[in-house]
């Protein structure tokens, strides 16, 4: 009974420790995944741009966006306002301020938000801008040539040929992720058991 007890305990927390594990936030690009990102470095904003892109969710609830920058300065005291529109409502979704002074330039600069829910195939319309206009251009937001499928991309209300480098977050549970967990547990589990009754 102690023996069956203590099984059914370590399953529970095989089981709790990969639910756990399994929520996680999956991003989505809006730009082509065959773009070579190094290479749009030729391609960036200017920092006191607004920047306006228009893109479809693909997943059913939105948590973020992370942009991709190109940063050329220190960015003490820089942050960025942003709006995220729903085009068919004209309804304001989320709205903030995010500082950008811890920016590397292999990092996105990430914008999050309460949850935006019913969002699968909804088309939105992602507006930012810095908070605080500087005269050096310490950074930029970089952007493909090429205009992705259900995108348009703004830079002072102009619509420009290109895409934002932007991935929507969305913070959810993964099933394949809890599958995935629990089997290297599974499999962690039966080797140690192994090596048990190889060595008794």
């Amino acid at each position: 009974m102690k023996r069956q007890f203590k099984v059914m305990t370590g399953i529970l927390i095989i089981v709790l420790i990969s639910y756990l594990y399994a929520h996680i936030n999956r991003v989505h690009d809006i730009y082509k995944r065959d773009v070579d990102i190094s290479a749009a470095a030729n391609n960036t904003t200017l920092i006191n741009d607004i920047i306006q892109q228009e893109f479809v969710s693909g997943e059913a609830t939105l948590d973020g966006v992370r942009i991709k920058p190109n940063v050329r300065g220190g960015l003490e005291g820089i942050s960025f306002a942003f709006t995220l529109d729903h085009l068919a409502t004209g309804e304001r979704v989320a709205e903030g301020s995010i500082s950008a002074e811890h920016l590397s330039g292999s990092q996105f600069l990430e914008f999050y938000f309460d949850t935006v829910e019913n969002a699968a195939g909804q088309k939105y319309l992602f507006t930012t801008y810095i908070e605080n206009e500087r005269d050096q251009e310490l950074m930029g937001f970089l952007y493909d040539s090429t205009t992705a499928e259900y995108t348009s991309l703004i830079i002072n209300g102009e619509e420009r040929n290109g895409t934002l480098i932007l991935r929507t977050v969305t913070s959810r549970f993964d099933l394949e992720t809890f599958v995935v967990t629990i089997a290297f547990f599974a499999y962690i589990v039966l080797f140690m058991k192994y090596l048990y009754k190889l060595f008794k």
